[in-house]
């Protein structure tokens, strides 16, 4: 068995969860003596660990531009909602309503508004999902070997929660908005 080559000799291919932790993986597989040589790329990790970066970055600012249009559209609506029933609140001061009951009409309205917003990025992403991984899949073979997606489910499961709390917390803050500004009660 000593003129085996071969002999304690073995190629393994070790891919890190996050890119930027590649360099703290090489430093250790460096320090064991068994292992003869390490190949890497630092910077194809680099520029894996910036791009990441960078599509975060850029999600972030859309999810807030989309954020603050959905305030401006429901704010509008509720505003044209308080034109339209103009006569019916100021009907509804004389006799004695208060603030409060005034008010809270539009606030549901503007959480309903909010909800039936976010219908639409779920049902988007409940169906579309699964075609897109197929379709990386199908074109890009490789990517397989190194990227697991979740289920659609999985993401639904992080995601239904988000959308429902952000679609209230929009339609509720743009139609208060709106109240302040254009109901005087």
């Amino acid at each position: 068995d000593s003129d085996n080559p071969l002999q304690n000799s073995a190629n393994i291919e070790v891919y890190p969860v996050q890119a930027e932790d590649q360099q703290t993986i090489v430093e250790f597989l460096n320090q064991q003596e068994i292992v003869r040589k390490v190949s890497y790329s630092a910077d194809a990790s680099q520029a894996l660990a910036s791009f990441g970066k960078l599509v975060t970055y850029v999600g972030i600012a859309l999810i807030l531009f989309l954020i603050f249009i959905a305030l401006l559209l429901i704010a509008n609506t509720i505003k044209l909602s308080v034109y339209i029933r103009r006569n019916e609140i100021n009907i509804m001061k004389y006799i004695g309503a208060t603030d409060g009951f005034v008010r809270l009409p539009f606030i549901v309205e503007g959480i309903f508004i909010g909800c039936l917003g976010a219908i639409l990025p779920i049902v988007i992403v409940y169906f579309g999902y699964d075609s897109l991984v197929g379709l990386l899949n199908s074109r890009f073979s490789a990517i397989t070997t190194l990227v697991n997606f979740l289920s659609v489910n999985e993401i639904m499961r992080g995601l239904l929660p988000i959308f429902l709390v952000l679609s209230v917390l929009v339609g509720a803050v743009g139609s208060m908005i709106s109240i302040r500004k254009h109901l005087k009660v």
